[in-house]
């Protein structure tokens, strides 16, 4: 053709316009990302928000945004990303805006009608908690401490400023910042992580050497405040009346009032409503 032999110039994906080689063509690039007629930015970040709250995208995968790929609810997507735009891309409002809203305030418990939803976000879908943050609810819970790094104020693994040399994190999803893929939790639970959880010395070693249970020994005058404050202090509920039976039967079989603790700890730290957000 006309053009065989000459030097193809550089353009930005979806921009008519040749970009010319003066000036910085960061500068070039970072207009091109929110210019108002670049839709692309601007739904990818509103969905990979929504995908952190939700546990899934709007389009999902949140990485396979084809222009076939189908939003679960036609112009949700949009919507946001109009906002994000006419709000000059302030984050935290598209938050506010998410948070705020009916659908992420919806209850985890499923009704008749909804039951069979997985995509429609008609009810709230139980999310796996990060890595840092069931690290740190289990030092909460257990009143164990733990250093991240060099780093002796950082008491917290979400004030960890770069990954830290940990299995525990590792298995639950540790973002290593390598790859732009890897900076989501592992939030399908897998062997790797159950074991950790019910069968590895490390969670055990909290629970039988973190101070949580002897200060909870010592303000519950009766098993039954025992298993109240157990409860508060791990699934910030109360028990129910089954709850209490069931932890009744396993604090009077128990060689100790000790040992009974600790396995009531053990158990509701290990349960599945302790580990997913609902």
């Amino acid at each position: 053709g006309r053009n065989k032999g000459k030097v193809a110039p550089p353009t930005y994906l979806g921009d008519k316009s040749k970009a010319d080689d003066k000036g910085n063509m960061i500068d070039h690039l970072a207009d091109w990302v929110v210019a108002p007629d670049n839709h692309f930015f601007a739904r990818a970040t509103v969905n990979r928000i929504w995908s952190y709250y939700f546990s899934r995208g709007i389009i999902h995968p949140v990485d396979d945004m084809r222009a076939t790929s189908p939003e679960s609810v036609p112009g949700l997507l949009d919507a946001l990303a109009k906002e994000l735009v006419d709000s000059k891309y302030n984050i935290k409002h598209i938050m506010r805006l998410i948070l705020n809203s009916k659908t992420f305030q919806l209850s985890s418990v499923p009704n008749t009608s909804n039951a069979q939803d997985d995509r429609f976000f008609s009810h709230f879908l139980p999310k796996a908690m990060p890595a840092p943050a069931l690290l740190d609810m289990i030092n909460m819970a257990t009143g164990s401490k733990e250093q991240f790094g060099n780093f002796p104020e950082r008491s917290r693994a979400i004030q960890a400023a770069v990954p830290t040399n940990s299995s525990f994190m590792s298995a639950f999803g540790q973002s290593h910042r390598e790859f732009l893929a890897d900076i989501d939790p592992k939030l399908e639970p897998n062997l790797v992580q159950t074991l950790l959880m019910i069968n590895s010395p490390y969670v055990d070693n909290k629970i039988r050497n973190g101070s949580m249970v002897n200060d909870i020994m010592k303000s519950s005058k009766t098993d039954e405040e025992l298993i109240d404050n157990m409860y508060l202090v791990t699934l910030g509920r109360k028990p129910t009346s089954a709850d209490v039976s069931k932890a009744t039967v396993l604090m009077k079989n128990a060689k100790s009032r000790a040992e009974s603790a600790q396995d009531l700890l053990w158990a509701l730290v290990t349960s599945r409503e302790f580990y997913f957000n609902h």
